[in-house]
């Protein structure tokens, strides 16, 4: 048996195992792309079937339409998924938005506090105010009273 290798542009004699191992998910995936209507690939040439679709002559578009084709919903009236789809401009436009206010105020807890940011991240990793405070090498009433006072200027300055 042959196994056609269409990058080398030639076949190489193989066992029937090997044969069948090789076709098997090829066989597979030519059917499901027959079923949809993107693969016209004649019986006769199946074995030059690499899974390579795209640069395939025998391959059409079939069932897969545009974004922008038209279709006919349940009230009659013709819509695209184009129309469906959500604008994700504005998203973005908030998670810069959001990213730079984050800058900004961990630039300014720096400025008020150095390394208290470090503290708060400490916190939101479960770390109790005791264990933070030894983590710094400063007492627990200073790290709490240093965190009270950045929040307080923060919420003031930034909210």
């Amino acid at each position: 048996m042959k196994i056609y290798l269409r990058s080398m542009n030639r076949s190489i004699e193989v066992s029937k195992e090997e044969h069948d191992n090789y076709y098997r998910d090829i066989n597979a995936y030519r059917r499901t792309q027959q079923n949809h209507g993107r693969c016209t690939c004649p019986k006769a040439d199946y074995r030059y079937c690499d899974m390579d679709c795209w640069t395939c002559k025998y391959h059409r578009a079939g069932d897969t339409v545009s974004l922008d084709c038209p279709k006919t919903n349940e009230e009659g009236d013709e819509e695209s998924m184009l129309d469906k789809m959500v604008d994700e401009a504005a998203d973005t436009a908030a998670i810069a938005a959001d990213q730079l206010l984050l800058e900004a105020l961990i630039k300014r807890m720096d400025e008020l506090a150095p390394g208290i940011f470090h503290a708060f991240e400490l916190r939101q990793d479960g770390l109790s105010d005791t264990e933070i405070a030894q983590e710094l090498d400063i007492p627990r009433t200073t790290l709490l009273s240093r965190m009270k006072k950045v929040t307080t200027i923060l919420t003031e300055e930034f909210f």
